[in-house]
């Protein structure tokens, strides 16, 4: 076996070697030091993307209850417009049962308009 064809180490004399390994030791511990501090980075992200998550599952289930809000005072505002509707087309067969269903009607429309007004200042849009 030729000399160019030993190890390194083998080769150098022995403060080399522990001088290199020396080097080699040191540069260990920030490879450890450096693994570590990704570690912890690590971490930190995987807290922020639970944080994350934890967040958008309230969000959903807030707009789940707002779609679902939206779609009753939808059906609501629709009855009531139906009603509204109903009270300026009925025609009144007796005298008494007209001024009931006047001021029923009355009670309807007043009751629409207000719900309108309440509508038109916070849309839902």
């Amino acid at each position: 076996m030729r000399v160019s064809e030993l190890p390194v180490w083998f080769v150098l004399p022995s403060t080399e070697v522990e001088k290199q390994l020396e080097i080699l030791n040191q540069r260990l511990e920030e490879l450890q030091k450096e693994i570590s501090q990704i570690e912890r980075s690590a971490e930190e992200k995987q807290q922020l993307v639970s944080k994350l998550q934890e967040k958008s599952e309230k969000l959903e289930d807030a707009l789940t209850a707002a779609k679902k809000f939206s779609s009753h005072h939808q059906m609501h505002l629709t009855k009531l417009a139906h009603l509204a509707k109903a009270c300026t087309q009925e025609n009144p067969q007796s005298e008494a049962k007209g001024r009931h269903q006047s001021s029923r009607c009355f009670s309807i429309r007043l009751v629409t308009h207000a719900v309108l007004v309440f509508v038109d200042c916070f849309p839902s849009g």
